[in-house]
């Protein structure tokens, strides 16, 4: 609460309402698409404030107002966002050297219904040469509905043990306006040494690799709720060149799905693994997800090869809680696979593999259920109640 004086000079405890800050709008010639082409960097935002594309006119949803950085010079971002307590949204950010929007002190900022990387209709490829997003090191950021595809780098990035509580949500990343089609980004998501942020009901389809976690620092991330894969429907596939997920270089203690309803992923249609899990990354939960099926978990989406690959020990597959199986199903080769001569201690548990969604058979792996190549002392199922994996069809394993 702040102290002001009275009328007579004394202390009075009526609190000063608090500033909102400023707001930018645009009202650009008679309305309808404009784009701006600075021809140097723009300065950068110190001070907090709104800029609103929605506020131009004719304004019905996808941005109006397009910044093109092409001749704006070598290395330079967008929007370089130093302020904190900022808000961005309706522009379409494209061409600038380095990245779209650059979120580098204090935190705090949202980022909604923009597009950064494709044209003003959200259809072709405008890249930004760095990330569309680029989170440095800062905290509390929301990034939600906004298209983010097309650009050299990663769609966002979250980077640094400073980048906490960032929340990532509604957004199409790697495709275009209606999710239908692929306009990739290098990666989908990097989460780079960042702890504790959420990705929540995002399509992430398209781009060379979807997810990305990696680094020492990056512990605790949530990933739920998200299209990894396929199109917006959830039944067609729209892989990303690479895998969906992966997990490498000492990233920990991460969980991607969960046990409630809505909570598990849909990871099906990539082009190489569903998720891989390598280079000491430890500790991670894998629950309650669609691996090579589509949403409703009855029909085959193949990831081209295995559901996934662990070359790292100490991580969890399933699980034994309601909601925790995953759906392992479809794949163009193993279930999955564990292999490595150091790789221990993994626990996989209480999966559907090669079944459906309602652990009837009919969706086979190509290859084997669960392949273990080179590898000891992990764990498949269990003799305890709701261990036990199925393992259905044609799939088999090997060891």
């Amino acid at each position: 609460m702040t102290m002001a004086l009275g009328r007579c000079g004394k202390l009075s405890s009526m609190p000063i309402p608090p500033r909102s800050p400023p707001t930018i709008d645009f009202q650009i010639g008679t309305g309808g698409p404009q784009t701006i082409f600075p021809l140097s960097a723009l300065p950068g935002i110190t001070n907090s404030v709104t800029i609103d594309g929605t506020s131009q006119p004719g304004y019905t949803g996808y941005p109006l107002i397009g910044i093109d950085g092409v001749f704006a010079g070598f290395g330079v971002d967008g929007l370089t966002i130093s302020a904190g307590s900022s808000t961005v949204q309706g522009l379409d950010i494209v061409r600038f050297s380095g990245n779209g929007i650059d979120l580098n002190s204090n935190g705090d900022d949202v980022i909604d219904s923009c597009i950064i990387g494709t044209d003003l209709g959200g259809n072709a490829g405008l890249g930004n040469s760095g990330s569309g997003v680029m989170i440095d090191n800062v905290p509390g950021n929301v990034i939600s509905g906004n298209v983010l595809s097309g650009n050299n780098g990663a769609g966002l990035t979250i980077s640094g043990s400073g980048a906490t509580g960032n929340v990532v949500q509604g957004n199409l990343i790697g495709t275009d306006f209606t999710g239908s089609k692929a306009v990739a980004n290098g990666i989908g998501v990097a989460i780079i040494g960042a702890p504790g942020n959420t990705l929540a009901t995002n399509l992430i389809s398209g781009n060379g690799t979807g997810l990305t976690i990696s680094g020492g620092g990056a512990t605790g991330n949530l990933v739920e709720g998200n299209l990894i894969g396929t199109d917006q429907s959830g039944t067609q596939p729209l892989g990303n060149m690479l895998s969906g997920v992966l997990i490498y270089s000492d990233a920990s203690n991460n969980t991607i799905g969960g046990t409630t309803l809505g909570a598990g992923n849909v990871i099906s249609a990539n082009r190489l693994y569903g998720i891989l899990i390598t280079a000491s990354g430890t500790g991670n939960l894998v629950e309650g997800n669609l691996i090579g099926t589509d949403q409703s978990g009855t029909q085959s989406l193949s990831n081209v090869s295995d559901w996934g690959s662990i070359s790292a020990s100490n991580n969890t597959n399933g699980g034994t809680m309601p909601g925790a199986a995953n759906v392992i199903a479809g794949n163009g080769g193993d279930g999955m696979s564990i292999t490595g001569p150091d790789v221990t201690g993994n626990l996989v548990e209480g999966n559907f593999i090669g079944t459906n969604t309602f652990g009837s058979p009919g969706l086979f792996n190509v290859g084997n259920g669960v392949n273990i190549s080179d590898a000891s002392n992990n764990t498949i199922g269990g003799t305890e109640e709701g261990t036990r994996n199925v393992i259905s069809e044609m799939a088999r394993t090997a060891s």
